[in-house]
């Protein structure tokens, strides 16, 4: 089958191109950081708690926030990237490919910096979240026709005519 074939399920249902699964799949991990925030932010008694057990050293929580902001700006920004009026938006989805890449890299980086002060001693979480920086990677720079779904596609603002004449 040719691509054609294929033209209609790309499409969301205002008739816009929508964004690959595995796009958003590797947007909300590379952001986990501010998921957890707010996930603790919603159990009240026992946000420390469940904040201290993913991230011991608060130190850890900054860091992966830092690095998951480019992930997260990106995710935000796709919600107005076909809304007229939003420049700030599109400005950020068309380089929400480069703010994704630099989060994905900075991840994987981290995680092998951690890996490398261990001396490569992992365990299972350490293991899953190389793979999550390692796929994330992997998934921007290897899929064709990726960047091209970080165009801004929306339709003009209507432009209301004033005619003087008629004042009159």
């Amino acid at each position: 089958m040719t691509r054609q074939a294929h033209w209609p399920q790309q499409l969301d249902p205002d008739g816009y191109t929508a964004l690959p699964v595995p796009l958003l799949i590797c947007l909300l991990l590379l952001s986990r950081g501010y998921w957890l925030v707010l996930m603790a932010l919603a159990s009240r008694a026992q946000s420390a708690d469940l904040l201290a057990l993913f991230y011991p050293e608060p130190q850890q929580l900054y860091l992966t926030l830092l690095l998951a902001l480019p992930a997260t700006v990106c995710w935000l920004s796709s919600a107005y990237r076909h809304r007229a009026g939003h420049p700030v938006y599109h400005w950020l989805w068309r380089r929400g490919w480069w703010l994704a890449l630099t989060s994905a890299g900075s991840e994987l980086a981290l995680q092998l910096w951690t890996l490398h002060q261990q001396r490569w001693e992992m365990d299972a979480p350490q293991l899953a979240m190389l793979l999550i920086g390692f796929w994330c990677l992997l998934y921007l720079l290897s899929t064709p026709q990726l960047r091209v779904r970080f165009s801004v596609l929306h339709p003009e603002p209507p432009q209301i005519a004033h005619d003087t004449s008629s004042d009159k």
